[in-house]
């Protein structure tokens, strides 16, 4: 299925991209009518009626929310103003200004008909001239929408081109035309005068290795060799297309399936793709290759991106750095780390640029729209996309706390999009299949006002039936990073800091952690393979909130290490059997994580960080205080971890402590034999989820704790 225009004219195709990023950086408000005159002069206008009958489907590239309601033209609109005051039409959305920095009022969807008129003064016809007749409409064709694009321009505003953040960049021999003026001829005197002698003088020398470096820059690359050049061959780089959406694209999915591969999708998001799915490969040196595509993507990113900074503005561009990111986080590869670390606000930066946290179309103005099925889906489709890209940047950007503990660029307060549609519209191939699922223009899945007050509504639990895996996952990564935020807090803050409660969100987790039982095999296949993923997020969160407040790979590398004294060694052990119950119940979810990614393919990025997490809990739960919470030899047992959710005896357990507990294929977890097999049992199936390198380190640390 190739995404194009379709009109009842004949045209030609027109390209997304360009459409996305004219419509973002050239759009004009209008007012709130069908009919837009296209300006051909600062003071000659030439009417263009835009009827519905003929309106072509476009990229909504930063798609206000003004201008989507269906209605008739009555009118031609007069070549003497720019804006008339009637009612609303999807043509004004064309030449609708996006820059909520200056006019937020026309983005509240509770504002009335009032239009855009107070904002600026209507330019009148030059005296002298005779008033003109409007002539026949002209059809809106794709050609016309274009030229429109790229002619209109917003009335002038005050101060507008003086807003440092507003830019409209092009190719580098136009936006950097940089050069060294010829300083040698300005004299001694003149330099005199500004050598204020504060630090000791420079020497040649530092002139000298800066004009040496910069001649290396000039002539010779910017990055080292690669040692062997060679790409793949087609059919491989296929295969691994293939397998990205075979394993990953159901637990991740924000990019659109039905249309990827065609004409429109950019060759370098077909190589990040690649990348990501030849993890998955059993190909030999796939894992290799992967490593150097990414490398290779990285360095076009920032090529492209130098060369032509339009490419920066690009959809496709932010779905490629989201994707380069993450594999090169998760690669296993400390340098790679480092390096996603440091570019850890690019993708943040690109998306606020293309305003992917704001909800620009409400799905119920869709619904309005008196279009032609085809042209309805596409503007869905694209739409969708834009809002799965901006919550997976946001999803990966929340990642970097709860995965790594480092500080995250973005606050939830910043999402103020809808939530993702469900999977099945999502995934339609076509038109037809897509009108066949009647919640498709549902707004059911919208915030209850924002994904920050999501956490204590009621409602919640018709938001989660109601979205897709993307915002599933959203939902409890905000949990997640509730819990994460109070457990920093409490380990970081001054006593007198009020910590955040997250009450509220633990009993959201135990909540839908039931859902996702009841619902079981009942979900579609696609959904099915995220159940795991999202089943590991709530153990975690759960697992998190009810530990004592501490960072756990240090404080099992004291211990492993001996850096503890006895005192400090007492006080550990006081603190995890201060509250035993909740001790007892993080075990529990330990156990659960634990046996979730034993018996479930969970392709998740996050998998390797949370099962070790969960290793870790039990590791410690057992050396601390294992031999003090062992019941008599002839206590019942207790197997913990089990797939069974009303596990009456895990539950009497937790809340009494008596019971010898067991894991399966482990055994009793007080014993030093219990502890080994679970050491063992952690390491093969930590070498097992290979798709993510990440998890060698993990592996190797906890190769080295069964050292111990």
């Amino acid at each position: 299925m190739d995404f194009q225009a379709t009109t009842n004219t004949s045209s030609k195709e027109i390209s997304e991209d360009s459409l996305y990023q004219q419509l973002e950086d050239d759009s004009q408000p209008a007012q709130k009518k069908a009919n837009v005159g296209v300006p051909e002069a600062p003071t000659v206008q030439t009417p263009i009626q835009l009827s519905q009958r003929h309106a072509t489907s476009m990229p909504l590239e930063g798609m206000s929310d003004n201008g989507l309601f269906g209605g008739t033209p009555s009118t031609i609109h007069d070549g003497s103003q720019h804006f008339s005051a009637e009612g609303t039409e999807l043509e004004n959305f064309w030449n609708s200004d996006l820059d909520i920095n200056f006019f937020p009022s026309l983005f509240d969807l509770n504002t009335g008909a009032e239009g855009p008129d107070s904002l600026w003064s209507v330019p009148k016809e030059p005296e002298g001239l005779a008033p003109r007749t409007p002539g026949p409409p002209t059809p809106l064709t794709p050609a016309a929408v274009a030229e429109m694009y790229n002619r209109s321009r917003s009335p002038s505003i005050e101060g507008e081109d003086m807003e440092p953040r507003h830019y409209r960049p092009s190719a580098v021999d136009i936006d950097a035309q940089l050069s060294f003026p010829d300083m040698e001829h300005i004299s001694t005197e003149e330099v005199d005068e500004e050598n204020l002698a504060h630090v000791p003088e420079i020497s040649n020398t530092v002139v000298e290795q800066m004009a040496q470096l910069a001649l290396t820059i000039e002539t010779t690359s910017n990055f080292p060799r690669f040692v062997e050049f060679r790409m793949p061959p087609t059919p491989v780089i296929n295969a691994w297309v293939q397998l990205y959406f075979e394993h990953f694209h159901p637990v991740f999915p924000f990019l659109h399936k039905p249309s990827f591969g065609t004409s429109h999708t950019h060759w370098l998001l077909i190589f990040a793709v690649s990348a990501i799915g030849a993890q998955f490969s059993g190909l030999p040196q796939s894992q290799a290759c992967s490593r150097a595509i990414n490398e290779m993507v990285r360095r076009s990113t920032l090529y492209m991106c130098e060369k032509n900074n339009q490419n920066s503005r690009e959809l496709w561009m932010t779905q490629v750095i989201l994707l380069n990111q993450l594999a090169l986080r998760y690669s296993g590869e400390r340098r790679a780390l480092e390096i996603g670390e440091l570019l850890q606000a690019l993708p943040v930066t690109l998306a606020r640029r293309k305003r992917l946290f704001t909800n620009y179309l409400p799905y119920e103005k869709v619904s309005h729209l008196d279009l032609p099925l085809d042209q309805r889906w596409q503007i869905w489709a694209l739409d969708e996309e834009r809002r799965r890209t901006g919550f997976a940047i946001w999803l990966t950007d929340s990642a970097f706390q709860t995965d790594f503990d480092l500080t995250p660029v973005m606050r939830v307060h910043e999402m103020q999009n809808s939530l993702p549609q469900e999977e099945k519209p999502w995934a339609a191939s076509s038109a037809q299949a897509w009108a066949g699922f009647p919640g498709r223009m549902s707004d059911a899945p919208n915030f209850p006002q924002t994904l920050f007050r999501l956490v204590s509504d009621a409602g919640r639990t018709t938001i989660w039936n109601n979205t897709g895996v993307l915002g599933k996952s959203a939902i409890l990564q905000q949990l997640l990073s509730t819990i994460e935020e109070n457990r920093r807090q409490s380990l970081y803050c001054s006593p007198n800091v009020s910590i955040v409660d997250c009450t509220a969100a633990a009993n959201a987790l135990r909540q839908i952690l039931a859902i996702t039982y009841h619902q079981g095999q009942d979900l579609p296949m696609n959904e099915l393979k995220a159940l795991g993923t999202h089943r590991i997020m709530i153990f975690s969160a759960l697992m998190m909130n009810n530990l004592p407040k501490m960072p756990l790979l240090s404080t099992v590398l004291k211990f492993k290490y001996k850096r503890y004294s006895d005192c400090d060694l007492g006080r550990l052990q006081m603190e995890w059997s201060s509250s035993p119950r909740n001790t007892r119940q993080a075990v529990v979810y330990a156990a659960d994580l634990f046996e979730t990614v034993r018996s479930t393919y969970c392709t998740h990025y996050s998998t390797p960080v949370l099962f070790f997490q969960s290793a870790l809990v039990l590791w410690l739960y057992s050396v601390l205080l294992g031999q003090s919470q062992d019941s008599p030899p002839d206590a019942p047992y207790v197997i913990i971890g089990a797939s069974d959710f009303n596990n009456s005896k895990q539950a009497q357990w937790v809340e009494t402590g008596r019971g010898r507990i067991k894991m399966s294929g482990v055994g009793n977890l007080s014993s030093p034999s219990g502890l080994g097999k679970l050491l063992d049992e952690s390491i093969s199936t930590m070498r097992n989820i290979k798709w993510w390198g990440v998890g060698k380190i993990y592996e190797q640390l906890l190769v080295r704790l069964h050292a111990t």
